[in-house]
């Protein structure tokens, strides 16, 4: 995990990531069990091997640990997606593209561990657009912003994600 910035911003970063294991994700579990699986949240199953399910993005990483499924990613987590992403990001010069609000929250959980059991230069590759959108995005965050500060007292930034949410803050 990296370090955290200056208090209070840290608590932040790790409620957004916590907040992004609650995303519900699509698993092909690899075992049966006839009765739900009870937690304190809710209820997930039954399961059926080779029938897909649905459970919290915490459930399927601690799943997969065991062995015992496989995580489909979100459609979103593409490298043709996130291609396109970047491409429009890198379009508009003023606004920012819609992106899931935890998008690199969840990235980061599924990306640790190769949690999607795909090979290394898929996930070199999902990295380096990842890092492309967030460095395109900072960009126009820390663009913008100087020359807006001292004209208004509010702001608005459409789609801005948790993790940019956090990092501008203190700027602001």
């Amino acid at each position: 995990m990296q370090p955290c910035p200056p208090e209070p911003y840290c608590a932040g970063h790790q409620v957004a990531e916590f907040m992004a294991a609650q995303t519900l994700v699509r698993i092909l579990p690899r075992f049966s069990v006839s009765q739900p699986l009870r937690f304190v949240q809710g209820s997930y199953g039954p399961f059926r091997a080779n029938r897909e399910a649905e459970v919290p993005l915490w459930l399927a990483l601690q799943l997969k640990r065991m062995g015992i499924c496989a995580i489909y990613p979100p459609e979103w987590f593409d490298a043709g997606v996130l291609r396109q992403k970047r491409d429009e990001e890198k379009a508009l010069e003023t606004e920012f593209v819609a992106l899931p609000f935890y998008f690199m929250e969840i990235a980061k959980l599924l990306l640790t561990g190769n949690n999607l059991d795909q090979a290394k230069e898929q996930v070199d590759e999902l990295i380096a657009l990842l890092k492309d959108i967030a460095n395109i995005r900072s960009e126009k965050i820390n663009h913008g912003l100087p020359t807006v500060r001292h004209y208004v007292t509010g702001i608005k930034l459409n789609n801005l994600t948790a993790s940019e949410i956090w990092t501008t803050r203190p700027v602001l």
